[in-house]
């Protein structure tokens, strides 16, 4: 790639602030359609739409060109997260929001609803989702009583070692106690009869 000139990078930036006035000026209702989920147009093909119509606007095409170059790579994502705005609703689950996605993806994927070949096994699945529902529902309830279960036995056992070590510090306490009871014996002893042997 050829290295530009702190000139030619002058002229594309001069080229920048008339071409935002025009487009408040010319094409904001352009935008303001682009903006809208209805519009199915690429963003490198608007700006070359806008931009390729005049030629005074040529080099700042070739600095907008490159931008799309560079971002090309997050260009999907990015665009991911606002179709996934638009389909989330409050109670809207994980998985169904990635299922809504995979068929919003394989109509756009087949340019839109009028080329789905609607197949048999198509209307078999389509049949059988109920019961794939229902199923599903069963084995959630079933991995959140387990779960729960799980979560029981632990805190059980949280509880059960609380209660050891409890009954081990008690345990210390008392051998404690009687140690300094012992010693306190043993020294009343020996104020007594200082002469007195010691006896276990």
């Amino acid at each position: 790639m050829q290295t530009k000139s702190p000139r030619q990078w002058q002229k594309e930036e001069h080229q920048y602030v008339p071409f935002c006035s025009v487009v408040i000026e010319r094409h904001l209702d352009e935008f303001e359609n682009f903006l809208s989920d209805e519009c199915n147009l690429e963003l490198d093909n608007f700006y070359y739409g806008l931009l390729s119509k005049e030629k005074k606007w040529e080099d700042l095409w070739q600095v907008v060109k490159l931008c799309f170059i560079f971002s090309h790579g997050n260009a999907s994502v990015e665009r991911g997260f606002s179709v996934n705005k638009t389909m989330l609703v409050e109670n809207l689950k994980e998985q169904s929001l990635v299922n809504q996605r995979r068929a919003y993806d394989g109509i756009k994927f087949l340019g839109g609803v009028e080329n789905v070949s609607i197949t048999k096994r198509m209307l078999l699945a389509d049949r059988g989702v109920r019961h794939l529902y229902r199923a599903d529902l069963v084995r959630k309830e079933y991995l959140d009583k387990k779960a729960s279960k799980t979560q029981e036995k632990r805190k059980l056992k949280n509880e059960l070692q609380q209660l050891y070590n409890q009954k081990k510090k008690f345990r210390l306490e008392n051998i404690r106690k009687k140690l300094n009871l012992k010693k306190k014996c043993k020294f009343w002893r020996k104020r007594e009869n200082p002469y007195c042997e010691d006896s276990n």
